[in-house]
């Protein structure tokens, strides 16, 4: 394990033991199992993003605390974009992570949820029937088909992976869409990834030769960042492209996200991720406001996000 993350699983290995918890313990509360954690801690399986979420959360710490305790890097200071959130109010039109449960639960559970979904989305599209860009046409029905149909979309170079994220959405919405407390995807944070290397006129091969990281590895985070990517992979990242935290606080939000941790459907006392068919129809659902956003459809956002909160409540009467 590299100097990095050696020097923060430390800091958690001396947490863990002044709270007085054993490894069994820590991993009850995180969702991770002791042999697991044995290994993080003795520097046998690296520290992802994922297990760093759950070992945090498990003690009742937040990634601000790698930063306030300089765990991290003493001149590496808190990331501004959270120093933001906290002076700021946003009102961008955004799914928060308080609209996922009922959301999700109304999809999955909820007698022709798909039926009305559908209908939701085709009213708002039918206004943009005329553009003349064949496109955007092909992603809005695209995007309705995978949102209201049982899913055929894992295989390779399915629309799902190629056309419906558009993965050209700026970094200024992706602010927007943090600083509103809107739910990320990890969709979102290679595209973030992608967009702030383009707009820092860096090739791949010159990003990846500044973080020592592979050239295809690059290019696999910016198309579909996954639940094995490596933490201190994030630090180089951020600040080889200069963004002073601002990579590492986005990418926690989108973790939180899959692993459950601001939950209220199912109310535990730790974390508890979403299943594979959960995060699923949760992508879908972000994914068609991603397409909202990337072409500035406000209130069309606004509007529909509205009409998903008036339908999916937890407990219908």
């Amino acid at each position: 394990m590299e100097e990095l993350s050696q020097s923060i699983v430390n800091w958690i290995k001396d947490v863990r033991k002044s709270k007085g918890l054993s490894l069994t313990e820590l991993g009850n509360r995180a969702g991770i199992t002791h042999s697991q954690l044995s290994r993080i801690e003795n520097g046998v399986s690296a520290l992802t993003l994922f297990s760093l979420i759950r070992m945090l959360h498990g003690m009742n710490y937040s990634f601000t605390s790698l930063f306030s305790e300089k765990i991290i890097d003493s001149k590496f200071p808190l990331p501004s974009i959270y120093l933001e959130e906290k002076t700021e109010s946003y009102q961008y039109p955004v799914i928060k992570f308080s609209d996922i449960d009922s959301f999700v639960h109304f999809i999955l559970y909820r007698k022709n949820a798909r039926i009305i979904i559908a209908k939701w989305i085709k009213h708002y599209l039918k206004n943009y029937t005329s553009w003349a860009d064949e496109t955007i046409a092909v992603l809005m029905d695209e995007a309705i088909t995978l949102l209201t149909f049982p899913s055929v979309d894992n295989r390779e170079g399915s629309l799902y992976e190629n056309l419906c994220y558009p993965i050209d959405i700026g970094v200024d919405k992706l602010r927007k869409i943090y600083l509103s407390g809107g739910v990320l995807l990890m969709r979102d944070i290679g595209a973030y990834i992608r967009n702030q290397r383009i707009a820092s006129n860096l090739s791949l091969r010159a990003l990846s030769s500044r973080i020592d990281f592979s050239h295809p590895g690059l290019i696999k985070l910016e198309s579909n960042i996954g639940d094995r990517v490596i933490f201190s992979d994030i630090l180089k990242l951020d600040r080889a492209l200069g963004v002073d935290g601002e990579l590492v606080a986005l990418a926690w939000r989108a973790g939180e996200l899959y692993l459950g941790v601001h939950r209220i459907y199912e109310r535990k006392e730790f974390p508890l991720p979403y299943t594979t068919r959960e995060v699923e129809w949760i992508e879908r659902l972000v994914i068609v406001q991603r397409i909202y956003q990337h072409f500035d459809l406000d209130e069309e956002i606004q509007s529909c996000i509205a009409d998903l909160r008036e339908n999916a409540v937890l407990d219908p009467s």
